[in-house]
């Protein structure tokens, strides 16, 4: 605001203009000769904003406040962020302890890895939970494994001497059945060995029993006990068989005894 005052006589009242945007806008003081101005006489520049401009304001604004905060959406464009003043969180690792790491590693990896060298301490290894490779024997197996072996390796098969005595006079006939042979098992007789420890008798037959029916005759020839008889060869058992000697024509108190010796092993 601008504005020219001239000289007037003293004791004369006068009005000051000055003036506004091209305008003369009179000046007035209050009883103090404060410079009074009025926003109505005296609008800003550019004019007052109108209620169309505010309403168009408000209409841009979000319809409620977040936290009484204006909320701020700077996903359109690139946000100019600096980290460089910004303190470290609690427990971050500072340049140097990275650096101090860094000086720990060897200089190049090795096929792309970081080699280890565990040769310095005994390192714990456990094969506990480890799978079997395809087609590895189990601890059954090897067990069954084991005991075939050590019934094929048994060495000598002995019957124990099995025995029958004649109660009668009668001239009857006496038998006496070996040891059967046992589940699973197959024997191979080397040896077969009867005789009379008491009384006497003649030997009718030398056979192998299986399932209580004489199956194979390894003798079928009268001969008279005087002392004994043996049959040596190879003769095979199968499970559950036996071999059975028959004597006719004993006496009150004859006493037959039957022996065999030979090996045994696993039927499969």
């Amino acid at each position: 605001m601008s504005g020219v005052v001239s000289p007037t006589p003293q004791g004369f009242l006068c009005t000051i203009y000055g003036m506004y945007s091209g305008t003369p806008v009179a000046i007035s003081v209050d009883a103090d000769g404060n410079l009074q101005v009025s926003a109505i006489v005296n609008p800003p520049e550019g004019g007052f904003a109108t209620e169309t401009t505010l309403s168009a304001i408000h209409d841009k604004l979000p319809s409620a406040l977040a936290s009484d905060r204006l909320k701020v959406d700077g996903s359109g464009v690139t946000q100019p962020i600096s980290a460089a003043s910004l303190p470290l969180p609690t427990n971050a690792a500072t340049q140097g302890t990275l650096a101090n790491i860094m000086g720990q590693l060897p200089a190049a990896l090795v096929g792309g890895r970081l080699s280890v060298d565990g040769s310095g301490v005994t390192q714990p290894v456990s094969a506990a939970s480890l799978p079997l490779p395809s087609g590895a024997a189990t601890q059954a197996t090897l067990a069954s494994i084991l005991t075939a072996l050590t019934v094929k390796n048994q060495a000598l098969y002995n019957s124990a001497i099995v025995q029958a005595t004649s109660g009668t006079a009668d001239s009857g006939t006496l038998s006496v059945n070996g040891d059967a042979i046992g589940e699973g098992l197959i024997a191979e007789i080397e040896g077969i060995s009867i005789w009379i420890s008491a009384g006497s008798g003649v030997l009718s037959q030398i056979s192998i029993v299986r399932s209580a029916v004489p199956v194979v005759l390894l003798r079928n020839e009268a001969t008279v006990l005087n002392h004994g008889y043996s049959i040596y060869g190879r003769f095979t058992l199968l499970e559950g068989d036996n071999v059975r000697a028959t004597v006719t024509s004993v006496t009150e108190g004859t006493v037959l005894n039957l022996h065999f010796i030979g090996r045994q092993y696993a039927a499969s």
